[in-house]
């Protein structure tokens, strides 16, 4: 199933109330950008708010709500609010492992890499050192 998220923050700017909310295919920002960019900054675009003007930093005051979510990102909202942090991270995690389960299929014609804790161990290893010599360049 798809990440997906309603984003939301509602403010008020020159004595109208603004409710602004965009829809997010949060799978497609990680494999493009490789991290979520700021929601404010993603509504504001959407909306046609200028970001250096005084409107965007009331907008930027308001804390986003999360008002729809599908996929494993729900297990990240508590309380309308998205751990951003928390849900990168098991997305790349589970990007790999994924990976890891074709190579172990290819590879070795291993089927249920999850019954094999020492070889996935081993390969989560190996896709980790990969990824730091990576950052690295």
């Amino acid at each position: 199933m798809k990440n997906t998220i309603e984003a939301c923050v509602e403010f008020d700017f020159k004595g109208q109330h603004h409710a602004l909310c965009i829809d997010i295919d949060l799978d497609h920002v990680m494999e493009t950008a490789g991290a979520l960019p700021p929601m404010h900054t993603l509504i504001a675009h959407r909306h046609r708010v200028d970001t250096y003007s005084y409107e965007y930093e009331m907008l930027q005051a308001e804390d986003i709500q999360i008002r729809r979510a599908t996929g494993t990102v729900k297990d990240f909202i508590q309380g309308g609010r998205l751990d951003v942090a928390a849900f990168e991270n098991h997305w790349r995690e589970s990007k790999a492992l994924t990976a890891l389960r074709d190579i172990a299929r290819r590879t070795v014609g291993i089927d249920a890499l999850d019954q094999q804790p020492a070889l996935l161990a081993a390969l989560l290893a190996a896709y980790q050192l990969g990824e730091a010599a990576g950052q690295r360049r």
